[in-house]
């Protein structure tokens, strides 16, 4: 489910870990989860992150080419 990964990444994301948020937005993101959902202030402690950096770029340039799954 899509959005019970987008919604761990942002509990994870929360309570500072790191690596499960990652995780859980790469399988929200990978399945077409909208990437403009990840803009959300509650995200902020990820953007310094470059494998987040490098996930949501990728995502976002799915969504601009068409490829997105949703």
């Amino acid at each position: 489910n899509l959005q019970l990964a987008y919604e761990a990444a942002l509990v994870y994301t929360v309570i500072g870990d790191r690596a499960s948020a990652l995780a859980n937005a790469q399988r929200a993101l990978t399945g077409g989860f909208d990437p403009r959902w990840f803009t959300s202030p509650f995200f902020d402690a990820q953007r310094e992150v470059p494998a987040w950096q490098d996930l949501l770029a990728a995502a976002e340039t799915r969504v601009r080419s068409g490829s997105a799954a949703r």
